[in-house]
């Protein structure tokens, strides 16, 4: 699946939250930065500043949460009652 828009594409979650998941690699990028997270591990990279915030940082050691991927079907879905067009 893909989602390409012209314009802004926003993604909310007024009540709980929002979850992305990959089997092998999630790619953010804007303007030559980029985050990638793959294979345990997060890389940030950026042509300007990489600025951390917030009133205190916790820097302890390694954690890991690990979330199944769901399987999906390998057959071929086929709309019952299809028929095809004729004039």
């Amino acid at each position: 699946m893909e989602l390409t828009a012209d314009k802004d594409v926003t993604i909310t979650s007024c009540k709980e939250r929002i979850v992305v998941n990959a089997k092998q690699e999630i790619l953010l990028t804007s303007g030559g930065a980029y985050m990638r997270i793959k294979d345990g591990k997060i890389e940030l990279h950026a042509p300007g500043t990489v600025s951390f915030k917030g009133g205190s940082h916790d820097w302890s050691g390694p954690d890991s949460m690990n979330i199944p991927i769901p399987t999906l079907p390998k057959d071929k879905y086929t709309p019952p009652n299809s028929h095809p067009f004729s004039e």
